[in-house]
């Protein structure tokens, strides 16, 4: 099985995957909210100014995503990808959460303490291409 996420496997891959390989193209859209170990909906944001955190490969899509839902954030922090947030990276978003809704990745935030408050956005994936045949797989598995 071959698994692409934001798009069609590229051609450049084309000659490595086998034949008979399931291809399976998802794209992925915001469900909800996670914080202090419960989920909200997407809409719950309190109104505040907003710090957005991440350590991913990837931050622009991150941030385009937060701009499809009308989030528009004062400041942006940007960390390497797999950044280990230390302590004093854990103050310092404690002081933010006075004033200011922290948003991250579900990846970072599950770097943190979940009683910390930072609000991470839950990401599902959307099935574009082969979800009939994936279903029959695991099914015969």
């Amino acid at each position: 099985m071959i698994w692409c996420n934001h798009g069609p496997l590229p051609e450049i891959l084309r000659p490595y995957a086998r034949p008979d390989a399931l291809l399976v193209q998802a794209r992925y859209q915001p469900t909800g909210w996670l914080r202090r170990k419960q989920v909200l909906p997407l809409p719950s944001l309190p109104e505040k100014p907003v710090l957005v955190l991440a350590g991913i490969a990837h931050p622009e899509r991150f941030l385009a995503t937060l701009r499809q839902l009308g989030i528009h954030p004062v400041r942006t922090m940007l960390y390497p990808d797999h950044h280990t947030f230390t302590w004093a990276d854990l103050q310092s978003i404690e002081a933010w959460l006075d004033d200011h809704l922290v948003i991250m990745t579900e990846k970072d935030a599950a770097r943190l303490p979940p009683e910390l408050g930072v609000y991470a956005l839950l990401m599902e994936p959307v099935l574009i291409q082969g979800e009939a045949a994936l279903l029959q797989r695991l099914e015969q598995l």
